[in-house]
């Protein structure tokens, strides 16, 4: 198989948390990765991985995906660090599932989860994240729930797999 290709490698000094590659795999495969994490040992785009910053041209936000194209995305956490961007990216594409922190009252969740995904699985328990090694690494030192959103049927498909790990909910629109 051919290796992925790899786009904007960004400088860093940031801690990197990494979808372990077990729940990548279950989930997978994947076309691409919008917001992959730099020197990750799992990359889960088949085709494209992006691997920002937030501000490049070449950053998974800019990328022209095509609609055919089954997208991953675990964003970096945060307003600051774009995080609402990549949800209203995997909004509008709505063909790929997204992982972020489990803030269900919040603006982006509101606006780019509940109006489009088809369902969601709130995550039971931590997420047990990796390092750039695959080694373990607690989500950001301390407990924060985790949801996977899917868009599209596609997705949704794909979050039957793995419903023992969480509460899995269809969104009624």
């Amino acid at each position: 198989m051919e290796k992925p290709q790899i786009l904007n490698i960004s400088p860093g000094g940031s801690v990197i948390y990494i979808t372990p590659k077990w729940l990548t795999d279950k989930l997978g495969p994947f076309d691409v990765d919008i917001a992959a994490a730099k020197g990750s040992y799992n990359l889960i785009g088949n085709k494209l991985n992006f691997e920002g910053p937030t501000d490049s041209e070449n950053c998974g936000l800019a990328a022209k995906l095509k609609p055919s194209h089954f997208v991953w995305c675990n964003p970096p956490w945060g307003k600051k660090n774009g995080e609402q961007d990549f949800m209203r990216k995997m909004a509008e594409h709505n063909n790929g599932i997204l992982l972020i922190p489990s803030k269900v009252t919040g603006r982006g969740f509101h606006d780019f989860v509940y109006p489009v995904a088809s369902c969601i699985l709130f995550w039971r328990g931590a997420l047990m994240f990796e390092s750039e090694l695959g080694e373990p690494r607690l989500n950001f030192g301390g407990y924060q729930g985790v949801t996977l959103v899917a868009y599209g049927d596609k997705a949704a498909g794909r979050l039957g797999r793995v419903k023992d790990l969480g509460v899995l909910l269809k969104v009624q629109k």
